[in-house]
């Protein structure tokens, strides 16, 4: 069995954590990317030393989005 990992984007900080194929748990903490929060999570996978071939699934969440809906701050339209 592979790897697994969980990552959330948050509005200020990226978290990682990571059960590795030999169930060691790593975590990571990188800042939010804001202009692309790809580049937050690629970072954050650099820095837990996260392999994905090695991996079996990649779990997503991102806090900023649903701040944005309870805060009622999304986007608009017209």
């Amino acid at each position: 069995m592979g790897g697994i990992v969980g990552v959330d984007v948050g509005g200020t900080f990226t978290d990682l954590a990571m059960i590795g194929p030999d169930g060691a748990l790593k975590i990571a903490k990188t800042p939010t990317t804001v202009e692309n929060q790809a580049f937050g999570v690629l970072a954050a996978l650099e820095e837990a030393g996260v392999v994905l071939p090695a991996l079996d699934l990649i779990v997503h969440g991102t806090t900023t989005t649903t701040n944005a809906v309870l805060e009622r701050k999304l986007s608009k339209h017209g």
